[in-house]
């Protein structure tokens, strides 16, 4: 829980600040950007410092060799691992209440995200961003698209890109 206030608090904090175009744009093509930027100005802050985070992670994991994963597309999917949130969008409000929600319920609220936005954005952004990409014309790779359909799920083969985008993201 002490993650999730802290996840809300920087989220009030980054809302006040510039979202570094400058840096999407040298990983991203022109569709890649275009659905990046229907994310709220907070997701945009959180998935740079989730990419620079990854990044970081590669850089310092002894147990993960730098040769088996590029670290471009390392980052451009860390920047695009939330773009599902952008068909539904939740305010820092809204996503509290679902943390609490979710907890108190044990996820048993997830049973009516065919009922809520809300509900359906907290626990299927992730499949929703693998909708979007691949309705993109582009070609990625399984790899790439597993990470961020299974950025959220505990239960789930990890390889090593995923890993380190689930690390990543707990961490901001």
């Amino acid at each position: 829980m002490l993650y999730r206030i802290k996840q809300f608090m920087m989220s009030i904090y980054y809302s006040g600040k510039k979202v570094d175009f400058k840096y999407i744009n040298s990983y991203l093509d022109n569709q890649e950007i275009k659905e990046f930027n229907k994310l709220t100005k907070v997701d945009k802050q959180h998935s740079i410092r989730v990419a620079k985070e990854s990044v970081n992670i590669l850089r310092t994991n002894n147990s993960i060799s730098t040769d088996e994963i590029d670290e471009k597309q390392l980052i451009r999917v860390a920047l695009l691992h939330d773009i599902g949130k952008n068909r539904y969008k939740l305010n820092p409000i809204e996503k509290a209440t679902m943390v609490v929600l979710d907890n108190i319920t044990k996820s048993k609220i997830k049973k009516f995200s065919d009922k809520s936005n809300i509900i359906k954005s907290y626990y299927y952004h992730p499949e929703i961003g693998v909708e979007i990409l691949k309705k993109l014309d582009k070609s990625y790779s399984i790899e790439f698209l597993n990470a961020i359909k299974f950025h959220h799920k505990e239960d789930h083969g990890i390889n090593d890109m995923l890993q380190i985008l689930k690390d990543a993201d707990d961490r901001n």
